[in-house]
């Protein structure tokens, strides 16, 4: 190396410093905020009308939709609701994407299903609170009514043991049960066919659009209270930016790229879920995950005391659960990840702690690993109380994406069995939620029609 470092003598000017280097000039286009509204009407509730469809189309093969600067705008209400202190009895567990149980994303020309995210509020308020830093709370607040700041143990913050906590049920909340207390909140969804890799704008215009099917939460599962719960949609939107380009014949060219490649293709990641349970014996535990995937890219999974899930007093999509693990690991058809299992100590008080293994290989699994700009409202007091959250990271080649594709485990042609192995001793039943990270890609058809891969 040292040879060839000595046989490089060429020099250049930094960038900072080539003042004659100017970009290219965009070509020529137009680009507005669309608003796409629900089509099978207005009024929702978890326990009536409890799925909101809003169909996604537009004209024009020259027509595109940027996906990620997209976002659900609605307007909730609790005026349904008899409760006598909505103050206390209609506080969103997390912000506005608690309320969405389900999401789909479903080609309209094919039917085909591009997306399915069972439990993706749960999935929604771990990815959001896992990589997201306090300074980011203000903007939250105020787009998806979240808490504002976090929670100081006491009113002295220069008294010993002074810590602050994420407080999930910190955000906004309903002061009367009538329609002066309606908010209007917004939130991105997570999708890998909405955010791909590489930022590709979505062709909808040379497609027959999708549609975003949206199932709402039961209101005990995505609020909390003392004594009841209940909430309304009185208005569901999504809103991105779509844009036409108009310069140098793009629409012919685009219709022939489209016609000589038999279709385009993006890549993206998406979560898919698995529910399992375990005992409240001590000891060894496994819970099946059967995924099925040409590229598994990493796993996390969140334990919840059952009872507590559906409780009207129990923030249950926010209380996850280390039940005194002392290790564990994935296994992956015959070959264990980590190699070695992951060793854990914990203490709820944080005195004396041995969880920093744990921690740090569900940031790799989030993709976030020893990144300077990595973030996250958990610490150590919070993560080895209630917001415990079990990972793994399974790519071959770390942080590639965008650069090469598939770099997960394919699961699929193996028929290999995944599972979390566990030891710890929980005070009772546990259900557990596993989602697991896939890559996949999406096709669009010459004739228009969007399909994925598993």
């Amino acid at each position: 190396m040292e040879s060839l470092a000595s046989q490089n003598k060429s020099t250049s000017l930094p960038d900072s410093l080539k003042y004659a280097r100017l970009p290219p000039r965009s070509v020529a286009g137009v680009s507005h905020l669309r608003k796409f509204a629900s089509s099978n009407g207005t009024a929702f509730d978890p326990d009536n009308n409890s799925i909101i469809r809003i169909p996604v189309t537009a004209s024009g093969v020259n027509t595109f939709l940027d996906g990620h600067n997209s976002f659900l705008r609605m307007k909730i209400s609790a005026d349904n609701s008899t409760a006598a202190s909505p103050q206390e009895d209609h506080v969103l567990d997390g912000s506005i994407f608690s309320v969405v149980q389900r999401l789909r994303l479903i080609d309209r020309k094919s039917g085909a299903i591009l997306q399915d995210t069972q439990n993706y509020n749960l999935l929604h308020n771990t990815l959001w609170k896992f990589t997201t830093d306090k300074g980011g709370l203000a903007i939250s607040h105020a787009t998806a009514g979240t808490a504002q700041a976090m929670v100081g143990s006491g009113d002295d913050p220069s008294a010993a043991e002074y810590y602050t906590k994420y407080d999930s049920t910190e955000g906004r909340y309903f002061s009367t049960s009538n329609s002066s207390s309606d908010m209007v909140l917004t939130t991105p969804l997570i999708s890998g066919f909405l955010n791909n890799t590489k930022n590709l704008a979505i062709p909808l215009g040379a497609s027959g659009g999708f549609e975003i099917e949206l199932t709402l939460a039961p209101s005990n599962e995505c609020m909390v209270g003392v004594t009841t719960t209940a909430y309304n949609i009185k208005s569901c939107e999504f809103w991105a930016p779509v844009f036409q380009v108009q310069g140098d014949g793009f629409q012919d060219s685009m219709s022939q790229m489209v016609s000589a490649m038999n279709g385009i293709s993006f890549v993206g990641d998406n979560w898919m879920n698995y529910v399992g349970s375990t005992d409240d014996s001590s000891g060894e535990k496994i819970v099946n995950i059967p995924i099925q995937a040409r590229s598994l890219k990493s796993l996390i999974s969140l334990s919840r005391t059952t009872t507590e899930v559906s409780s009207v007093t129990v923030n249950g999509l926010n209380k996850t659960l280390p039940n005194t693990t002392t290790e564990f690991s994935y296994m992956i058809g015959n070959e264990r990840f980590p190699p070695s299992r992951i060793t854990c100590k914990i203490d709820p008080n944080n005195l004396t702690q041995d969880t920093g293994v744990a921690y740090q290989s569900l940031m790799m699994a989030l993709g976030q690993g020893n990144s300077l700009h990595a973030r996250s409202l958990i610490d150590s007091r919070d993560f080895n109380n209630e917001h415990w959250v079990y990972g793994v990271d399974c790519e071959k080649y770390q942080n590639q994406s965008g650069v090469v594709s598939h770099t997960g485990i394919n699961t699929l042609d193996g028929n290999l069995q995944v599972s979390l192995e566990v030891n710890n001793n929980p005070a009772a039943a546990q259900r557990v939620d596993s989602f697991a990270c896939c890559e996949q890609t999406y096709y669009l058809s010459p004739s228009g029609a969007f399909s994925v891969s598993r």
